[in-house]
């Protein structure tokens, strides 16, 4: 299970007890957002045909920070729970299927 926010020891507890373990997502979820547009675009991935999936994702925001860096996130008092998740298992299956066919 890759869990995206690392340093939630208090997180792990209920997974240790239930001898799951997980590793901290290298990968923030900002740059998840950023890795997932294309392949939604493209049609390499699919949405699951759920309002509040689709509803979350067309709410993200692309904010540009003073140094310039790009950073994607859920408006003030949104939800992104669910993008996250979609997000996150696109990432995981797309790069996990591309490393594969390069073997």
């Amino acid at each position: 299970m890759i869990w995206l926010a690392p340093g939630l020891d208090s997180n792990q507890r209920p997974f240790e007890k239930r001898k799951i373990t997980y590793h901290p997502s290298e990968v923030p979820k900002s740059g998840l957002y950023i890795d997932f547009l294309p392949k939604l675009n493209s049609k390499m991935i699919r949405l699951v045909d759920n309002p509040r999936v689709v509803n979350q994702i067309a709410a993200l925001e692309r904010r540009t920070a003073r140094g310039g860096k790009d950073s994607i996130d859920h408006a003030p008092g949104a939800h992104d729970d669910l993008a996250n998740v979609i997000a996150g298992v696109a990432y995981c299956a797309v790069s996990r299927f591309t490393s594969e066919l390069r073997i």
